[in-house]
């Protein structure tokens, strides 16, 4: 139960901390004091001018997320107040993005074709639309083809085609460039029970799905996965995703197909240039630039292995860092959002009973 002194502090910042932004307003609450004849009103209004601002937890949330950037600081310069190593100075400018970034706040380049997160700029990252993969840098992408490709359509083929209708697909992705952008339902995910897991501690026990086979070839081929999506993807028939950016510029995606339906007619336009999913075609391409999606099959779904692995102009201390962050960052939300959820709860049951 809340105290008294409690009571007497300004409204609270749930509106703010549910947001997901990292930081929290103690602003009190608009309005000005109209005058009401229903002294029940009156009494009501008064006790929602002495909402606390926040209970304890609260308190300490600001300090929580001091601490992250001290013990990713530990973890990658080797002490919570280092300096960061000449070698690392852009992973620390990334961080200061970071810091300072708005949530949600995006900014354009390459004349608006392109679109990157405030809070996920990293520079000095080469930038072009569509990569090519018979870059040396991406042999591990020819072996996974080459050498796991036949066991990743036949764990499809065994888990998913004998019940694509019944499985749920996750619908991740968010579009908002220049003006918000409607999406259909038409491309799903099932995340691989493999590295994501490791990274991403808040999907434990609520998400992730088990394709053993997929996850040991990205493992045997040493794919430098990025901390963000490494799924097994559907393009449902006769559907379509409109043009948006995912806004993260320090990793490129490689789709390798597994299924899709005939002549061309599952594909992606990246940057401008069409590119269709074709069964042990894989390609890579930038997210950050305008890309969208489209099957005009009306009767077959097209299944794609989708990797978000890191860009590869960083380094690998700079990939590792990446990791560190995203992992202590996740950890925060997580936490974040528990004493949210608490705050919230408590509020509620002190309403009910007023």
């Amino acid at each position: 139960e809340l105290s008294s002194s409690q009571k007497k502090k300004t409204h609270t910042v749930l509106r703010a901390a549910s947001s997901g932004g990292g930081g929290f307003s103690s602003s009190p609450r608009g309005g000005g004091k109209k005058k009401d004849d229903d002294l029940k009103k009156k009494k009501k209004k008064q006790r929602r001018k002495e909402v606390p601002r926040t209970p304890q937890e609260f308190g300490e949330l600001e300090a929580l997320q001091e601490e992250i950037w001290r013990r990713v600081r530990s973890e990658v310069y080797g002490a919570p107040d280092a300096p960061a190593p000449p070698h690392l100075q852009r992973f620390e400018a990334h961080c200061e993005h970071r810091r300072r970034g708005m949530v949600d706040e995006s900014f354009p380049l390459e004349n608006g074709t392109r679109w990157v997160l405030t809070t996920e700029r990293f520079d000095g990252l080469t930038a072009q639309p569509v990569w090519d993969v018979n870059d040396e840098r991406f042999r591990w992408i020819r072996d996974l083809n080459e050498k796991h490709f036949a066991e990743c359509l036949e764990e499809v083929q065994a888990s998913v085609l004998p019940r694509e209708d019944e499985l749920r697909w996750e619908n991740h992705f968010i579009c908002r460039t220049s003006a918000e952008v409607d999406h259909d339902a038409g491309y799903g995910a099932r995340h691989l029970d493999a590295v994501p897991r490791l990274l991403f501690p808040s999907r434990q026990n609520s998400r992730g799905f088990d394709y053993p086979r997929m996850a040991q070839a990205l493992r045997d081929v040493g794919a430098p996965v990025a901390p963000r999506f490494v799924c097994l993807a559907r393009m449902a028939k006769g559907s379509s995703i409109q043009k948006h950016s995912d806004r993260v510029p320090w990793l490129l995606t490689c789709h390798l197909p597994l299924c899709a339906p005939p002549d061309g007619a599952a594909y992606m336009e990246v940057g401008g240039r069409k590119l269709p999913w074709v069964p042990g075609k894989p390609f890579v391409f930038d997210s950050t630039f305008l890309h969208s999606a489209v099957n005009e099959n009306a009767d077959t779904h097209a299944y794609v292995l989708h990797v978000d692995f890191f860009h590869p102009d960083l380094s690998p201390e700079e990939a590792h860092a990446i990791t560190v962050l995203t992992r202590h960052l996740q950890r925060f939300k997580a936490k974040r959002n528990a004493d949210v959820a608490d705050a919230k709860s408590r509020l509620e049951a002190m309403f009910a009973q007023s």
